[in-house]
């Protein structure tokens, strides 16, 4: 049972160091000012390979070879693919940025200000198109609830309602 308990902690932690498995983590949290943030961490190569591909450019990104517009067009991709319901009302997303650590991107998003939380629904579509074995981990910590749970191909959207 020790074993097996090991493995699922040790697990997660390989997954970001060894690249033949595609996993992405997002985190919600609410911040100070009655916001959501946002944060998602993916490989870059997955990112640039998918950016690539559904944009029909050839950028490297956190090179010289970046696209100067890079950042307009991830942002396009992100608001494309990845949505947020709060209450049952669409949520407008504000792209912050981006930051790059080693060979992971981490993008930062931001709702507008938010009033109480009944529901919160989310879709991330992010890299299924490019990769069948994505995974979307996602992470809220919400009303003092945590929750946790995979998005991938078949299953990219998921609900949560909080008492």
């Amino acid at each position: 049972m020790k074993n097996k308990l090991y493995l699922l902690l040790i697990v997660p932690i390989f997954a970001f160091t060894l690249h033949d498995y595609h996993l992405s983590l997002t985190k919600i949290i609410k911040g100070k000012n009655n916001t959501l943030e946002i944060t998602m961490r993916y490989y870059i190569d997955d990112i640039e390979t998918t950016i690539n591909k559904s944009e029909n450019i050839k950028s490297e990104l956190n090179t010289k070879r970046e696209l100067k517009n890079i950042d307009s067009l991830l942002q396009n991709y992100i608001l494309q693919n990845f949505k947020l319901v709060l209450n049952k009302q669409q949520q407008k997303l504000n792209f912050i940025g981006k930051e790059y650590e080693k060979d992971v991107v981490h993008f930062y998003l931001e709702t507008d200000t938010i009033s109480e939380i009944k529901s919160i629904e989310i879709q991330n579509k992010m890299l299924l198109n490019t990769f069948d074995d994505q995974q979307n981990l996602v992470k809220f910590n919400l009303n003092n609830q945590k929750k946790t749970f995979y998005l991938k191909n078949g299953n990219d959207k998921e609900m949560l309602k909080f008492n």
